[in-house]
C-alpha cells in the first residue's frame, strides 16, 4: 500500500516537536558570558522598567557605551531582547517554585529573584532552533523534493551541525537565521502578499541582527510566482525592500534613543569607535572555513556533500542557486573582513549559523542518488558525533581552559595572540577541549544539574510528550509503535551500558561498596577454619548467618583456590545477572519469534529491575504517604552502585530460579523436570524466598503431567528436606538463623519507602504485564506461556517482605526478571493488535514504559552513580587499607569492625553484628550485657569504623545502626589511633573507665 504523502505542515510540526524533544533533553539550564548577560539584562530592564538601559558588567570591552542620561546602553540590536521578555515574565511567576534550583545553580548570580527568568530564557534558542529545522524541511518539500529528502535534510542540520550547541545557548544568531529562513522561504515562487510578508521576516531579521542586510538585496534574486526574479518587478521588490528600509530607520531611531545619533552603535574598533571591518580577509576566510577551532567543515561535515550536490540541485532551480550562492559569498566576504570572525567563546562558527541552513539546502538531492545518500549518512553520523561535546558540556568551562593553557605558556599575552592559539591550533580548538570534558564526565544538562528538583522529572516527562507528539506526525499510525519501541530501547540500551560499565568496574575494589559483603564473606571463611556455617544465637558470637548454604558453599569455595577478596564472588554475581538477562531474553524470543523482542526484554529488566538508588533512612517516622512520594519523586536519594555484581546472594539465586523455569518452558521430558526441579531447589538453598520457581513448576505441571508433578515436588522436597535436617542436626542452629533470625519487626514506613522505589522502577512494566495476564486469562493461554504466569504471581508473593525492616529492592530482582518478559510479550501484542487498525492503544505500553524511564533518568547523573575516583582508587588509599586489614589480622586480642570487611579480609571471625542486633536489642530479643562487659573488661583490642565514634549513631528505618548500650561504652573506652583510607582506628584508653 502506497502511503500517503504528508503535507508540510504536517511534516513542519513533526520535525518541530522531535527536534525540540532533543533539545530540551540537552538543555543546560542556565547562561554564561557576556553576551548572554547583556541580552538578560536588556530583557529584564524592558519588563521591569520599559527601558534598553542596563547596568554594565565593568570588563575592558563592556560590550557597549554610556549613552544620554549617563546610562549604560548594551551595543546590541533590540529584536532578541523584545522577544526574552516573554520568558522574563514568565520565569518572574515562577520565582517561588526556582528557589529550589538556588543550591544548584552552576554561576553566581546577582539577585537570588533572578533565578527563575535566567532559567527559563535559557531555553530560548531551543524552539528557536526546532522551528529552523522544521521550516527548512518546508522549503525542501517546497522545492520538489520528497518527504524523506526533506526529513533528511532537516535532521542533519538539526543534529550534525554546530546548530545543536548553539540552540543551547542565548546568542541573536539563531533567532536571525530562523526570520532570514523564513524570509526565503516565503519569497521562494511569492505572490505579492506572501512578498510583502518575506520583507516584514528580512525587517525583523535585521532588528535581531543588522548584517540581515546583507540579505535584502541578494534574495531578490529569488522567483517570484511566475518564476521571474523578485527585482525584475519593481511593485515586487518594493514590498521586500520596503519593510527592511522600515527597519534601517528603526534602528536609527533605537541608536538616537541610546546614544543621541542615528549611527552610533555602541560597537567599538581597533581605530577607536564605530564598527571595525578592517580585517585580513585571507585569515578570516581560512578561520570560517578550516581552521582547527571554527572551520564549518568541522562543525558541519555534511556541508561537504552538500557542495558536492550544488551542480545538481541548480539543475532546474537556478534562480533559487543564484541567490543562495550570492548570500553565501557576501556572507563569507563582510564576516571575513570583521574584527572578531571567530564569534568569541561560543560552539562553532556561529556568524555563519544564520545562513547554514541554506548552505546544506543541497543535502536534499543527495537523498535522491543511493551511493550520495550512503556517503551523506556517513557525513552526518561523523557530524552528529562532533556535536556531542557541544550540545553536552559548557562552551564556556573550555574556553575559560583554553585561556588557562594560553597564560601558561604566552610571554606577552594579548587578545589576538590569545585567537591565533585558541582557533588556530588544533590542540586546544573547542571540539578537542570539550570532548576532554566530556569524557571526565562534565556534563552540563538542566536535568542532571537540577537532579534533585521538580526541574529534572518535568524535563523529562516534557521530552517524552514532545518525541511522541513528534513521531505521530512524521509517520503513519503503523509505524508509531515501532518507531516510539526503537526510541525508547534506544534509552534504555544507553542507560545500561552505563550501569554496565560501573558494574563491572566495581569488581575490583578492596573494600566493602553495599551494606552486607562483608558479612556474607566472613560467614563464607567459617567453613574454610573448620567452623559451623550455623552458631546459636543465644551466645556470643553475635552475628546471624541470614541466608540458606548455597551461596556460601560457593563462595567458601572460591576463597579455598583464590583466597579472601570480593573479586571472585563479585564475578560469580555479575555473570549471574547476565545469565538473567540472556534467560529473559530466550523467554521473550521463543514466545513472540522476534529477536528485537528478546532484546527488548533484556534492557527493560537490566535497565529498571536493577536500581543503583538507596532508600532514604533519615525518612523514618515520617508519614507513610510522603515518605513513599519523597522515594517516588525525589531526586535526592542517595546514591549507590548497581546491584548487579555485589558480593551478595541475590543474582545467583534469581538466575537458577529462572534457570528452573526456562527449562521448564522448553520441554517436560523426564530430564529436564529433574533438572528444573534442583535448579529451583539450589534458587531455595541460595535465598529462602526463592520459592517462586518451585511453587509455579508444581502447580504447572500438575496441570500437565501430575506424575510428572510429582517427580518436580519430591525431587525439590527431599533435596531441601536432606539439606535442612542435616543442618538443624549438625549445628542445631540452622533454623534459628534463617527462620527465626529473619522475623524482623513490619513498619509503615519501610514499605512505604520500597513501594515508593518499586513503583518509581517497575510500574509501567507491572501494569503492562498485568495487563497482559488479564487479557490472555480472558483469551485462554496454554502451554510455556501459562508457566510464566503462574512463575510471575508466585514472584509476587515475597514482596511482603518489603514491610519489613531491613528490607531493600533486592526484594523484587526475581519479579522484575519475569515482569520484564510479561511486559514485553504485552507491548508486542498491543502493538500487532493495533498498530494495524491505526489505533493509538499501540502505544500506551510504550507510554507506561517511557514514564518509568522519566522518573528514572534523574538519577543517572554523577550524584547517583558512583564517582571514579570510587572505582579507581589511589595506589596509596589501596596500600593504606591493605594496612589496615594486616592490622587487623595480627590483633591478638580480639576486633570490632563495621562495616565488617576488614574483618572477613583479615580472615577473623565477626565478634559482632551491629545492626541487626541492635534491632534485637530494641525487641528485648537480645542481652547486650555480655559484650559490654567484654568492652569495659579490655578484651578488644582494636575497633575499626567508617565513621568516628564521636558522631551520631545514625539508624534504618528507625532503628539506630549501633546498639546504645554497646555504643556507650566504645565511647567511654576507645580511643582514636589513626585515620587510614577513610577507616577510623580505636584502641582503648589507659585508665578509662567503664560500667558494664
Amino acid at each position: 500500500m502506497v502511503e500517503a504523502r504528508p503535507s508540510a505542515r504536517r511534516l513542519g510540526w513533526g520535525v518541530f516537536f522531535l527536534t525540540l524533544a532533543v533539545y530540551v533533553l540537552t538543555a543546560n539550564g542556565h547562561h554564561t558570558g557576556q553576551d548572554q548577560e547583556y541580552f538578560f539584562r536588556m530583557a529584564q530592564s524592558i519588563a521591569r522598567n520599559r527601558s534598553f538601559a542596563i547596568e554594565p558588567l565593568g570588563f575592558q570591552n563592556d560590550a557597549g557605551q554610556v549613552g544620554v542620561e549617563g546610562r549604560f546602553y548594551a551595543q546590541y540590536a533590540p529584536g532578541l531582547p523584545v522577544a526574552l521578555v516573554p520568558l522574563v515574565l514568565i520565569g518572574q511567576s515562577l520565582a517561588r517554585p526556582a528557589e529550589a534550583l538556588a543550591r544548584f545553580y552552576p554561576y553566581q548570580i546577582p539577585n537570588p529573584s533572578e533565578l527563575g527568568p535566567r532559567v527559563a530564557v535559557s531555553y530560548f534558542n531551543a524552539p528557536i532552533e526546532a522551528a529552523t529545522a522544521a521550516l527548512l524541511a518546508v522549503l525542501v518539500l517546497r522545492l520538489g523534493y520528497p518527504p524523506r529528502a526533506a526529513l533528511f535534510t532537516a535532521l542533519a542540520y538539526a543534529f550534525a551541525t554546530f546548530a545543536w550547541g548553539q540552540a543551547r545557548v542565548v546568542f541573536a544568531d539563531p533567532l536571525q537565521g530562523l526570520l532570514l529562513l523564513l524570509g526565503c522561504l516565503l519569497l521562494v515562487e511569492a505572490s505579492p502578499s506572501r512578498a510583502l510578508l518575506g520583507g516584514g521576516a528580512l525587517a525583523l531579521a535585521m532588528l535581531v541582527k543588522l548584517t540581515s542586510a546583507l540579505a535584502v538585496p541578494v534574495l531578490l534574486l529569488l522567483p517570484d510566482a511566475d518564476g521571474r526574479p523578485l527585482w525584475r518587478r519593481p511593485a515586487m521588490a518594493a514590498r521586500v525592500v520596503g519593510p527592511a528600509i522600515a527597519a534601517v530607520a528603526l534602528h536609527a531611531l533605537y541608536n538616537v534613543a541610546r546614544y543621541g545619533s542615528p549611527l552610533s552603535t555602541g560597537y567599538y574598533s581597533s581605530g577607536g569607535g564605530g564598527l571595525d571591518f578592517g580585517g585580513n580577509p585571507l585569515v578570516g576566510l581560512y578561520g570560517l572555513i578550516i581552521s582547527a577551532g571554527r572551520g564549518v567543515i568541522w562543525y558541519a561535515p555534511p556541508i561537504l556533500a552538500a557542495v558536492w550536490a550544488w551542480r545538481r540541485f541548480a539543475q532546474g532551480r537556478r534562480h533559487v542557486a543564484l541567490a543562495i550562492a550570492a548570500l553565501v559569498v557576501v556572507w563569507f566576504v563582510v564576516h571575513a573582513l570583521w574584527r572578531d570572525w571567530h564569534g568569541g567563546w561560543s560552539w562553532g562558527p556561529r556568524y555563519l549559523l544564520p545562513i547554514l541552513p541554506l548552505l546544506i539546502l543541497p543535502l536534499a538531492e543527495c537523498w535522491l542518488h543511493p551511493r550520495a545518500r550512503r556517503l551523506t549518512f556517513g557525513l552526518i553520523a561523523v557530524g552528529a558525533a562532533i556535536q556531542l561535546p557541544g550540545a553536552l558540556v559548557d562552551f564556556w568551562v573550555a574556553g575559560d581552559l583554553a585561556r588557562r593553557l594560553y597564560h601558561q605558556r604566552c610571554r606577552t599575552c594579548n587578545d589576538p595572540d590569545f585567537s591565533a592559539f585558541h582557533f588556530f591550533d588544533p590542540a586546544v580548538s573547542d571540539i578537542g577541549l570539550q570532548i576532554g570534558l566530556l569524557l571526565n564526565g562534565r556534563l552540563d544538562l538542566a536535568w542532571i544539574t537540577y537532579g534533585g528538583t521538580w526541574l529534572a522529572p518535568i524535563t523529562l516527562g516534557l521530552v517524552v510528550a514532545l518525541a511522541c507528539i513528534g513521531i505521530g506526525l512524521l509517520g503513519p499510525r503503523s509505524r508509531q509503535a515501532a518507531a516510539g519501541l526503537f526510541g525508547l530501547g534506544g534509552v534504555l540500551a544507553a542507560v545500561a551500558i552505563v550501569k554496565l560499565g560501573w558494574s563491572a568496574m566495581e569488581v575490583v575494589q578492596p573494600q566493602e561498596i553495599m551494606f552486607g559483603e562483608g558479612t556474607i564473606m566472613a560467614h563464607a571463611g567459617r567453613l574454610l577454619r573448620g567452623e559451623p556455617l550455623y552458631q546459636p544465637l543465644d551466645r556470643p558470637p553475635d552475628t546471624i548467618v541470614a541466608y540458606t548454604p548455597l551461596f556460601h558453599w560457593v563462595t567458601a569455595a572460591i576463597q579455598a583456590l583464590l583466597g579472601p577478596g570480593f573479586g571472585p564472588g563479585r564475578v560469580l554475581s555479575f555473570a549471574a545477572v547476565l545469565v538473567i538477562t540472556g534467560l529473559a531474553v530466550y523467554l521473550a524470543v521463543r514466545e513472540t519469534g522476534d529477536r528485537w523482542a528478546g532484546t527488548f526484554a533484556g534492557l527493560l529488566f537490566f535497565t529498571l529491575g536493577l536500581p543503583w538508588i538507596y532508600p532514604r533512612w533519615d525518612l523514618a517516622g515520617a508519614e507513610p504517604v510522603s515518605v513513599a512520594l519523597e522515594h517516588l519523586l525525589s531526586g535526592s536519594l542517595r546514591g549507590m552502585i548497581p546491584w548487579i555484581s555485589l558480593y551478595r546472594v541475590d543474582g545467583l539465586g534469581v538466575a537458577l530460579s529462572l534457570g528452573a523455569i526456562t527449562l521448564l518452558h522448553g520441554g517436560t521430558t523426564r530430564r529436564r523436570v529433574l533438572l528444573a526441579a534442583v535448579l529451583a531447589t539450589l534458587a531455595f538453598l541460595t535465598k529462602q524466598t526463592l520459592v517462586a520457581a518451585g511453587v509455579a513448576g508444581v502447580i504447572w505441571l500438575w496441570r500437565e503431567d501430575r506424575s510428572k508433578a510429582a517427580i518436580f515436588a519430591g525431587t525439590g522436597l527431599a533435596i531441601t528436606l536432606v539439606t535442612g535436617l542435616a543442618l538443624e542436626i549438625s549445628t542445631g542452629a540452622f533454623l534459628a538463623n534463617v527462620v527465626l533470625s529473619n522475623v524482623n519487626p513490619i513498619r509503615a514506613d519501610a514499605l512505604a519507602a520500597s513501594l515508593g522505589l518499586l513503583v518509581r522502577f517497575q510500574a509501567g512494566p507491572l501494569a503492562i504485564a498485568g495487563l497482559y495476564v488479564v487479557y490472555r486469562l480472558r483469551t485462554g493461554v496454554k502451554g510455556g506461556e501459562r508457566l510464566l504466569l503462574y512463575f510471575w504471581i508466585a514472584s509476587l508473593l515475597p514482596l511482603v517482605g518489603l514491610a519489613k525492616v531491613g528490607s531493600n529492592h533486592n526484594y523484587w530482582i526475581e519479579t522484575a526478571a519475569v515482569t520484564a518478559v510479561l511486559a514485553t510479550l504485552g507491548t508486542w501484542t498491543y502493538r500487532r493488535r493495533y498498530a494495524e487498525q491505526g489505533s493509538a492503544r499501540a502505544l500506551v505500553p510504550i507510554l507506561l514504559i517511557a514514564a518509568n524511564v522519566t522518573l528514572v533518568l534523574p538519577v543517572v547523573n554523577g550524584d547517583r552513580l558512583p564517582r571514579s575516583s570510587q572505582i579507581w582508587l589511589e595506589r596509596g588509599y589501596v596500600e593504606g587499607f591493605q594496612r589496615v586489614v594486616e592490622r587487623v589480622r595480627n590483633e591478638p586480642r580480639a576486633v570490632l569492625a563495621n562495616p565488617l570487611d576488614v574483618l572477613a579480609l583479615a580472615g577473623r571471625p565477626i565478634l559482632f553484628e551491629p545492626y541487626i542486633f541492635s534491632i534485637l536489642l530494641e525487641q528485648g530479643k537480645w542481652d547486650a550485657g555480655p559484650l559490654v562487659r567484654r568492652i569495659c573488661g579490655g578484651e578488644i583490642g582494636l575497633v575499626v569504623l567508617d565513621q568516628r565514634l564521636e558522631t551520631d549513631n545514625p539508624g534504618y528505618h528507625g532503628y539506630p545502626h549501633w546498639p546504645a548500650p554497646v555504643l556507650r561504652a566504645l565511647r567511654q573506652t576507645m580511643t582514636l589511633e589513626a585515620i587510614q583510607s577513610d577507616r577510623a582506628l580505636y584502641v582503648p584508653r589507659l585508665g578509662a573507665a567503664c560500667r558494664p
